[in-house]
């Protein structure tokens, strides 16, 4: 717990990425104290934690997803996926993104956006959950 904020100090793409590994300890502290030295750790973790998003296990991408929101990039994301539609994979990371956040985060989220910009991200989450269904069957 204490080296992974230690860490904040050496913040690098391998430091970050030795944190990412944390976010799924079988300890609840090490994972928040890992997913706490991430964000300490802003922009250098970001493409680390948008890996550990789609690779990690349920609680790594959970914790991956709250970084990202707790760093404003989850907005950033939403907004870049709203006003570019042409490009499919940041639909994708958007959709992935909410199926590992929960819904807390997109409550919170959703409140951040201006109406239109909610009404897109709906969209995003009635993709999701049409495709859940589909591939259920």
């Amino acid at each position: 717990m204490h080296a992974a904020r230690a860490a904040v100090s050496f913040a690098d793409v391998s430091v970050a990425d030795a944190l990412a590994r944390l976010l799924s300890d079988r300890e609840w502290v090490v994972r928040a104290a890992a997913r706490d030295a991430l964000r300490a750790m802003g922009s250098v973790a970001t493409p680390v934690i948008l890996r550990t998003l789609w690779q990690g296990d349920p609680f790594a991408a959970n914790n991956a997803a709250e970084v990202l929101f707790l760093t404003g990039e989850t907005i950033n994301l939403v907004r870049e996926a709203i006003t570019r539609p042409d490009q499919p994979e940041r639909t994708r990371l958007v959709q992935h993104l909410i199926a590992a956040s929960g819904t807390q985060i997109l409550r919170a989220v959703n409140d951040q956006l201006d109406p239109g910009e909610q009404a897109a991200l709906e969209r995003f989450v009635e993709r999701r959950e049409s495709m859940a269904s589909v591939r259920r069957r």
